[in-house]
């Protein structure tokens, strides 16, 4: 039984890779007539984190911000990739531009809870998550991660 389990994870993890995969050559072909696209851009680095090509992510973020630099989806983005590619100091960098022009997202407070937690920071990640409970008293993550922090 746990046989069949890991051979369909396994084959499912496969094929998610391989769509990604497909979207990245599509990303790549639509950016060739449309260099100055930061929606594209910032799509192409999505489905550059979701194989984990952090650092390449990255470059595609900087490149729609470079074009929108008030876009904070991409910065946002940024964020989340610097930090699952263990960059939690620029990470959090990224997450305070993303709230000097969003105070109230929520995801961007989570997130940077959760950066400075990985480093160590303890009490500025329960910060952030109280800010989260503030914009939104039951938000399941803060509160979740705020009990992890407690015990």
């Amino acid at each position: 039984m746990w046989a069949i389990i890991i051979i369909l994870a396994i084959y499912k993890l496969a094929r998610n890779e391989i769509k990604s995969l497909k979207l990245i050559q599509k990303y790549r072909k639509t950016l060739e007539t449309n260099l100055d696209n930061f929606k594209i851009w910032n799509n192409y680095g999505i489905a550059l984190k979701k194989i984990k090509e952090y650092k390449r992510a990255v470059e595609a973020y900087d490149k729609a911000l470079e074009i929108n630099p008030r876009y904070t989806t991409a910065m946002y983005n940024k964020g989340i990739a610097l930090a699952e590619g263990s960059k939690h100091k620029k990470a959090i960098e990224t997450y305070d531009q993303v709230l000097e022009m969003d105070p109230d997202n929520v995801n961007a407070w989570i997130n940077k809870g959760n950066s400075l937690a990985s480093i160590g920071k303890f009490k500025e990640a329960m910060e952030c998550y109280d800010r989260v409970l503030k914009i939104d008293p039951e938000n399941t993550k803060a509160k979740f991660n705020k009990g992890i922090m407690q015990e």
